[in-house]
């Protein structure tokens, strides 16, 4: 690969990683392992039920924290707006997204669409219809505070170039 970059990790402040392709340019990587959560915003293993708007709350905090990680990066000097920003997540401390759904947890915590749905005729049994849900905002359950769930499509993070995701844990 001839452009294949060089990987710094920053001794000083500033994001967790900083790669160097060999033309020049920068782009930055943040990482992030976001944990079950603790009392309201915990993540619970109970059979059977799978707390979905829960995890995706979780994600959804994660990603916001990195962004106004990369918000304060470019206040203080150390990333420029048009350097590229990726968020690395690794949900595996949250049990449940070892088993993902559809569509998968992070794509409901970037953009506003919710569990999958099926229109089926009432007279021939044949599905007319399919697709997802809409859900722009998640009400957290205790506080009933609205979450947005529009990261990739609010120019508000527009600083965020990508997002990497898995839920594989390391030694499974």
């Amino acid at each position: 690969i001839d452009n294949f970059p060089a990987i710094e990790i920053p001794v000083k402040k500033g994001p967790d990683f900083k790669c160097v392709l060999q033309d020049g340019r920068l782009f930055y990587v943040e990482a992030v392992c976001p944990k079950r959560g603790e009392k309201d915003n915990e993540v619970v293993d109970k059979p059977g039920l799978v707390p979905t708007h829960k995890i995706v709350l979780r994600l959804i905090s994660a990603i916001k924290t990195k962004w106004q990680c990369y918000c304060e990066y470019v206040r203080q000097g150390l990333v420029r707006m048009d350097d590229p920003f990726i968020i690395a997540i690794n949900s595996c401390a949250i049990r449940q997204t070892w088993m993902d759904t559809t569509p998968p947890y992070i794509i409901q915590a970037l953009f506003p669409i919710d569990t999958e749905y099926v229109d089926v005729d009432p007279h021939g049994g044949g599905i007319v219809n399919h697709g997802f849900s809409y859900l722009k905002e998640i009400t957290k359950e205790r506080s009933g505070s609205l979450v947005s769930k529009d990261i990739f499509t609010n120019n508000k993070y527009s600083g965020i170039s990508a997002v990497i995701y898995s839920q594989l844990h390391p030694y499974f």
